[in-house]
């Protein structure tokens, strides 16, 4: 199986109230991976993403001690949310120079 290729990898961990860090600047085919140490399970329901995105209504279920990642492929900004506890997040994708 070849290696995943990726450019940076970019982590955000979930707390009982918010994701760490809740803004995130990246670059196009960035890695961004979520980590659960909290003691429930969060979700990241993605509200908005890029025009022409693959992942429109990407909805991502991160149980208690996982871990979830993404390869992001195109540039804007994709803001996402787990409503059960009120938290929030912004990742801003660089375009490609």
């Amino acid at each position: 199986m070849p290696a995943e290729v990726y450019a940076v990898e970019w982590k955000i961990r979930t707390s009982p109230t918010e994701y760490h860090p809740a803004k995130l600047e990246v670059n196009i085919g960035d890695k961004i991976t979520w980590i659960n140490d909290d003691m429930v399970v969060h979700e990241m329901a993605f509200s908005s993403n890029p025009t022409g995105s693959d992942d429109k209504n990407l909805y991502l279920f991160l149980p208690v001690g996982k871990t979830l990642s993404i390869i992001v492929t195109r540039h804007g900004t994709y803001l996402y949310k787990c409503s059960w506890h009120g938290m929030f997040g912004i990742i801003k994708v660089r375009p490609a120079n």
